[in-house]
């Protein structure tokens, strides 16, 4: 029993650790600094593969398959290689799929610290990297990529890093890293001008101190509305963001809905054009997205780019990648409900908040909180069983 034991821990420890890895090596992989040398790209590569090959071959050898999971993960594993080959989706998405079965039996917890580290060393070596001048140092309209190839790219690791912090806390934040996080959070926006970030940032700070209130705490645990609230929170901000794309389909001439537009940096037009192109289908389609960078044009036009992580999965990959998606968040949050976490629940929430302006929800280098659904699930079931056991054991 006592070895039983001790090889699940080592197995989980292997498959937390092999998530680090490839999180880390996906950071550094959207910077300058693969591509500045030839051995740190084959290191990368290599470290890629030990990520998947090592905890592949002890889950296998230790885990226990039903034909319900099988034909489950069956259909998940034929929605994720058909976007792949059909819609252009990309190929990293497997390791989505690979490192929730791995991460199944680990700490929901513990696979979002892991997230945390690994994503903030990755990030400090780049902009560490660009600080001394090791790799390219490029502004592009008055924004600073620090390293990376986009502006955005850093804030954003940044913003994720802040949330997987704030939702693998057991104990209370320090006022004094709050300030430290703040001031980071300044000086990415001075440098690359990300404002969604800045935002985030900051009402999750307002919000961390709101939610530790006991008072709001039984509010959002015990009330059954707000609990049912948080639990549905993915399949709401997809709704409303949707429902919000086709108002404004229909207003978009009018001078209100014209400065929206302008206030979100042409997000719902883009969307406009990528709904009238395209439509939306149940399985999606292939999609060119342009980012102006490669000087690429398509009808005329050099960018084209949904951000809206619902909007675009919606338009790529079709309404039931996005219905699958969200029923994974939504786990993670019925977790952070039945547990009473009200920090899983907090960034969790950030998280979702976040998508509505920016794709990050189908991402392995951005969510790892769709990694630890599965952990979930295994938590929520076996609760639910103590508490089917603990009320058979009262009425007899």
């Amino acid at each position: 029993m006592i070895n039983k034991i001790n090889l699940k821990i080592k197995v989980n420890d292997i498959t937390t650790i092999c998530y680090g890895i490839c999180v880390f090596v996906f950071v550094i992989g959207q910077s300058y600094l693969p591509a500045s040398s030839a051995v740190l790209s084959m290191l990368c590569k290599g470290l890629r593969f030990v990520a998947v090959a090592v905890p592949a071959l002890l889950f296998l050898k230790n885990s226990k398959f039903s034909i319900r999971n099988l034909v489950m993960w069956g259909l998940i594993a034929l929605l994720i290689i058909g976007n792949i080959f059909f819609n252009q989706a990309d190929s990293d998405l497997i390791y989505i799929v690979i490192f929730m079965l791995y991460c199944s039996k680990s700490k929901p917890e513990d696979v979002i610290k892991t997230y945390c580290i690994s994503a903030f060393v990755g990030i400090v070596l780049v902009i560490a990297a660009w600080f001394i001048g090791a790799i390219p140092s490029e502004v592009r309209d008055g924004r600073a990529c620090l390293g990376f190839y986009f502006a955005t790219f850093g804030p954003n690791l940044f913003l994720h890093t802040v949330l997987a912090y704030i939702a693998s806390r057991k104990n209370r934040i320090k006022l004094s890293r709050w300030i430290l996080i703040e001031i980071v959070n300044v000086w990415f926006y001075k440098m690359t001008d990300t404002l969604a970030v800045f935002i985030i940032i900051n009402a999750g700070i307002v919000l961390y101190y709101v939610f530790n209130i006991e008072k709001v705490k039984q509010v959002l645990f015990e009330g059954k509305v707000f609990k049912r609230i948080l639990e549905v929170s993915p399949f709401a901000c997809a709704i409303v963001t949707i429902l919000a794309q086709y108002f404004y389909i229909e207003h978009y001439n009018e001078p209100m809905y014209m400065a929206v537009n302008v206030a979100l940096s042409n997000r719902p037009y883009f969307g406009k054009i990528a709904i009238e192109t395209y439509g939306i289908s149940l399985f999606g389609q292939p999609i060119t997205w342009l980012t102006g960078i490669d000087g690429t044009k398509v009808s005329g036009m050099d960018y084209f780019y949904v951000d809206s992580s619902y909007l675009q999965v919606l338009l790529n990959y079709g309404i039931i990648m996005l219905v699958v998606l969200c029923a994974a968040m939504m786990v993670v949050q019925c977790y952070s409900v039945l547990t009473r976490n009200v920090y899983m629940c907090l960034g969790c929430l950030l998280f979702l908040i976040h998508c509505i302006t920016d794709p990050q929800l189908l991402s392995f280098r951005y969510n790892p909180f769709i990694i630890a659904s599965i952990a979930c699930v295994g938590i929520i079931k076996s609760q639910k069983k103590i508490e089917k056991q603990g009320e058979d054991i009262y009425y007899e």
